[in-house]
């Protein structure tokens, strides 16, 4: 079995690192103390127009069908220099792939191309769940 990446895995995980270092790193204390909103989105923005925002969203809706390798490669990279970012990264991503997954093709065409592309700079989700509220542990 050979665990080497690919050239795309590669060039995703250098792009991600260096997007980390060059524009995440400087901006993770200030997001810490609650401030650097503007440059905050900025950075989210910055992701996306990479193709960060939809690593395994069809092309179709302006994903870059990268997989989830590319995708935990990415999430590794972002959170060595702010954690803020990764997580935002990581849900964004995984309310594109719902929205894949289980949208009408009326949503997928209304919010996926905009998760994508910056437009929407994040995406969110609630949760709730009748015996634990919304804490996931229980």
């Amino acid at each position: 079995m050979d665990f080497a990446l690919t050239e795309e895995q590669q060039m995703i995980a250098d792009t991600a690192k260096r997007i980390a270092g060059d524009r995440l790193a400087p901006l993770a204390e200030t997001l810490d103390s609650g401030g650097g909103r503007e440059a905050f989105l900025g950075n989210l923005r910055h992701l996306a127009q990479n193709g960060f925002m939809g690593l395994n969203v069809s092309a179709e809706y302006g994903g870059t069908e990268a997989g989830s390798t590319a995708f935990a490669l990415t999430i590794e990279a972002l959170a060595g220099a702010c954690a803020s970012t990764a997580v935002t990264t990581s849900v964004t991503n995984m309310v594109g792939e719902v929205i894949q997954a289980v949208g009408s093709r009326e949503q997928k065409s209304a919010y996926l191309p905009k998760l994508c592309d910056g437009t929407y700079p994040a995406g969110g989700f609630c949760l709730t769940e009748s015996g634990a509220g919304s804490d996931p542990r229980r």
